[in-house]
């Protein structure tokens, strides 16, 4: 397996030592994304449930922790080396499971809010995790999902496999079709990122 493909693969599902390097990278470049995102979900004083999709060494978890104790937060990652690293972080503040975004563990109608950053790439049926995520949302809950552009992440080598990369416009199409209503898409680096928030 040559370097690029294995950097390809940590973002994926970080392990072993290049798993913590990829994560604490990740938590770096991603900076801006988690500054949005913590900015939405701060703005809401209301004491419900925030659900992280891939969170990686827990460092939004951690974010969401300190500036918003009044909500219950949960996780979920497919990688049990993330785990272990946010249980080390976090310890029992913070509800995680191993678990990916095609099948999760909790009833229906349960959360308030759920978030992913940079983990849409990887999902393997984006059809089938926006309609798991459609069910597990309460009645007026928020999606808010964020995302390198597809144009951007083409010129990068380490997305040359591996990666599902989509228009804006097609992820929007997905969104809609899984029964989100008022989808819309803002950009937070022009021509590099952006988020698709929606409500149920």
């Amino acid at each position: 397996m040559n370097i690029v493909t294995y950097i390809g693969q940590q973002f994926a599902r970080p392990s072993g030592i290049g798993g913590r390097i990829s994560t604490l990278i990740m938590n770096l470049i991603n900076r801006k994304m988690y500054n949005t995102c913590a900015e939405i979900i701060t703005s809401d004083s209301y004491p419900g449930k925030v659900l992280d999709i891939g969170f990686g060494n827990g460092y939004m978890l951690d974010i969401l922790n300190n500036r918003s104790p009044e909500k219950k937060l949960f996780g979920i990652d497919i990688s049990s080396d993330a785990l272990s690293m946010t249980r080390k972080r976090l310890g029992d503040s913070v509800s995680l499971s191993l678990s990916g975004v095609e099948k999760m563990p909790f009833g229906v109608n349960f959360f308030d809010t759920i978030y992913t950053i940079n983990t849409f790439y990887f999902w393997k049926d984006p059809q089938k995790a926006l309609s798991e995520i459609y069910q597990r949302m309460k009645h007026n809950g928020i999606f808010i999902n964020i995302c390198y552009t597809k144009k951007w992440l083409d010129d990068i080598s380490y997305t040359k496999s591996g990666f599902n990369k989509l228009t804006n416009e097609d992820m929007l199409i997905l969104h809609k079709r899984a029964g989100f209503s008022n989808s819309e898409i803002i950009e937070i680096q022009k021509g590099k990122s952006f988020y698709i928030i929606c409500r149920k």
